[in-house]
């Protein structure tokens, strides 16, 4: 249904990404992957869990909100299927 993956490991900070398939969309999975991600990590010595999606996606910043993550004051853009998009970041810290 759909996938995380580390983007980006530094000491004990550690950045995920996720995708969903569409059919899979407005169900609570990537939430609840998510935080299980989250606690895992953690409890394997991560101190920090970084992730960025896209400013116009307003769903992956949500699930972020709900497992706890803080916005942080980093953005950066990135080339997506022939446009640039806002990619925003959040962070949670244990």
């Amino acid at each position: 249904i759909g996938m995380m993956n580390d983007v980006e490991v530094k000491d004990k900070q550690i950045e995920m990404g996720y995708a969903y398939l569409p059919a899979y969309y407005n169900r609570g999975y990537a939430t609840e992957a998510f935080k299980g991600a989250i606690d895992y990590l953690f409890g394997h010595g991560f101190t920090t869990v970084l992730a960025g999606a896209f400013a116009e996606n307003p769903a992956s910043l949500r699930v972020m909100e709900k497992c706890g993550m803080v916005l942080l004051d980093k953005e950066e853009m990135i080339p997506y299927r022939g446009e640039d998009h806002r990619c925003v970041y959040y962070g949670k810290r244990k």
